[in-house]
C-alpha cells in the first residue's frame, strides 16, 4: 500500500495490485464471479487509520455502489474532520463505496 498526502485533514492510500484473486476473503464470495467483500474494504480502511494512530469506534452511512473485482487497483481517500472520517473507495475513476467513521486517537 502506498500513501500520498500527509496532511492531517486528508490523504490517499493506493493498492495498485488490488486484492489478490487468491485472497481467503474471496472463498465463496461468489464462486465463478468473485467480488471483494465490503467487509474487506472496511478492514483495509481501518488498517490505514490504525497506522496513523486512529481506532475506528463507529461506522455510519456506509454505501456500496459498485463491486470491486479481484486484482483491480484500489484507491482509498480519507477526509478527517475532528473525530469523523469520510472514506471513499475507488477503482480508477469509478466510485465503489463511501462511509462515515468515528475514530479515537492514541492520545485521546
Amino acid at each position: 500500500m502506498t500513501t500520498t498526502g500527509s496532511g492531517s485533514e486528508g490523504w490517499r492510500a493506493e493498492i495498485p495490485e488490488g486484492v489478490s484473486a487468491a485472497a481467503p476473503c474471496l472463498d465463496g464470495h461468489f464462486p465463478g464471479n468473485p467480488i471483494v467483500p465490503g467487509a474487506m474494504l472496511l478492514a483495509l480502511a481501518a488498517k490505514e487509520l490504525a497506522e496513523r494512530g486512529m481506532l475506528v469506534t463507529r461506522l455510519g452511512r456506509i454505501k456500496f455502489i459498485e463491486p470491486l473485482l479481484p486484482g483491480r487497483p484500489l484507491g482509498m481517500s480519507f477526509e478527517l474532520s475532528g473525530e469523523r472520517v469520510k472514506v471513499t473507495w475507488r477503482d480508477g475513476s469509478c466510485l465503489l463505496a463511501s462511509a462515515q467513521m468515528t475514530v479515537t486517537t492514541d492520545d485521546s
